[in-house]
C-alpha cells in the first residue's frame, strides 16, 4: 500500500510526536497543519511526489533532521536543498515569518534564484535579499505591490 495523503488532523492531534517517517509513498501534497507537530525532531519525507514544502514547516524549530532524498522539489530551490536540512528549515522559516509579518528576509542564503512562489505577495512590505548570488530578478517581483523596502545589495545583479 502507498499512502497518498497525510490527513489535516495529524498536526493538531499529535503535538507530542517526535519522529515522523512517511518516506517512499505517493504523497503529492503536504498539509499546512504539519506545522503543528511542534515536538518533531526527525522528519523523513523522502521518496514522495510533492513538489513544494509548505513554508509553515518553518514554524517547527525543534527539527534536527530533515530527510528529502529522492524528492523532486520546485520549492525550496535546488541551491538551498543542496545545503541540507538546516538551510532548508532556515529558508522555510524566513517565508513563514515573512508571510506573517510582511518582512521577508532571505539575506545570506547563497541564493542564485529568487523564487517567490511561497510568498504571500500582497503581505510583503520589506524584502531583504542582500548578500546572495542573484544575477536577475524574477518578473513576479512586480507582484510585491505593498513592498516599501527592497534590499538587494551585494548580489551579482
Amino acid at each position: 500500500n502507498q499512502i497518498k495523503s497525510i490527513p489535516e488532523s495529524l498536526g493538531p492531534m499529535l503535538t507530542s510526536l517526535v519522529h515522523l517517517d512517511v518516506s517512499n509513498n505517493e504523497i503529492d501534497l503536504l498539509p499546512f497543519t504539519l506545522a503543528e507537530l511542534t515536538s518533531l525532531t526527525i522528519l523523513n519525507l523522502s521518496g514522495n511526489t510533492f513538489k513544494n514544502l509548505p513554508p509553515t514547516l518553518g514554524k517547527i524549530t525543534s527539527i534536527k533532521e530533515l530527510k528529502l532524498a529522492n524528492s523532486v522539489l520546485e520549492a525550496p530551490p535546488e541551491d538551498v536543498i543542496d545545503r541540507g536540512g538546516a538551510a532548508i528549515m532556515a529558508y522555510l522559516r524566513s517565508f513563514h515569518v515573512g508571510n506573517r509579518t510582511g518582512v521577508l528576509s532571505l539575506s545570506r542564503m547563497s541564493l542564485a534564484l529568487l523564487p517567490l512562489t511561497m510568498a504571500v505577495k500582497e503581505r510583503i512590505t520589506e524584502l531583504d535579499c542582500s548578500k546572495n548570488q542573484l544575477e536577475v530578478l524574477p518578473d513576479e517581483i512586480g507582484l510585491l505591490v505593498n513592498c516599501k523596502t527592497m534590499l538587494l545589495d551585494y548580489n551579482l545583479l
